[in-house]
C-alpha cells in the first residue's frame, strides 16, 4: 500500500493520496525547520554572548519575559545580556556577531545537505538568521546613530511572528509543488 502511495503522489495518483503525501512533507519539513531553529537561536544568543566578552564586557545568558505588543500576555526568551555596559560599537558587534555566528554552520549544512525537506529547513533557518542580523543591526543605529526609537523591533510578533508566517507559507508552497511535495523521508522509509 505504501508503494502505491508513494507512486501516486509522483505520478499524479489520487488526489487524497497526493494529499496526505505533501501533509507528510509539510509536517516534516515543519518539525525539522523548528528543531533547527531551536539549535540556532542556542547557537546565535552564545554568539552574542561570545561576542560579548571578545570586546571587554561581561555577560550571561537569562530568560527573560517579553511582553507581547499587539496581543495580550507575555513569552519568554532566551537573551545574551551584558552585564557591563557596552558603548555603541561593541553593541553593534554584539548585535551583528550572535546570528551571523549562528549562520556559518547553517549554511555549511545547507551546502552539504542533499534532500528537499533539509535544504527548505536549513534555507528558512539561514534566512531568519540574517533577518535578525538586520533587525538587531538596525536597532543600534536607529538608537545610538540617529538618537530614534528602535524598540519596536523588539517585538516578539515581529521577531518570531513574521519568520513563522514566511515559514508556513514556503512550506505550503512547496508541500503543493509537484516536484517536492511528495519526497518526503517518512515516505520513502514507509514504502521501503
Amino acid at each position: 500500500m505504501a508503494r502505491l502511495l508513494t507512486n501516486a503522489g509522483r505520478h499524479g495518483g489520487a488526489p487524497q493520496a497526493r494529499a496526505g503525501l505533501r501533509a507528510g512533507f509539510f509536517l516534516e519539513t515543519l518539525v525539522l525547520t523548528l528543531v533547527l531553529f531551536g539549535a540556532a537561536l542556542l547557537v546565535h544568543e552564545g554568539g552574542h554572548l561570545a561576542v560579548i566578552h571578545a570586546v571587554g564586557g561581561e555577560g550571561a545568558l537569562v530568560v527573560r519575559p517579553w511582553r507581547l505588543s499587539f496581543l495580550a500576555g507575555q513569552i519568554y526568551g532566551l537573551h545574551a545580556q551584558p552585564l557591563t555596559p557596552l558603548n555603541p560599537v561593541q553593541q553593534l558587534l554584539v548585535n551583528l556577531g550572535g546570528p551571523l555566528l549562528a549562520a556559518v554552520p547553517i549554511a555549511v549544512l545547507l551546502r552539504l545537505a542533499r534532500g528537499p525537506a533539509a535544504r527548505i529547513a536549513l534555507g528558512l533557518n539561514l534566512g531568519v538568521l540574517l533577518f535578525y542580523t538586520v533587525i538587531e543591526a538596525l536597532y543600534v543605529v536607529l538608537e545610538s546613530g540617529f538618537g530614534l526609537e528602535g524598540e519596536w523591533l523588539t517585538a516578539a510578533e515581529l521577531n518570531y511572528g513574521l519568520p513563522a508566517l514566511v515559514t508556513l507559507a514556503v512550506l505550503a508552497l512547496a508541500a503543493t509543488s509537484p516536484e517536492i511535495g511528495h519526497l518526503s523521508a517518512w515516505t520513502r522509509i514507509r514504502s521501503s
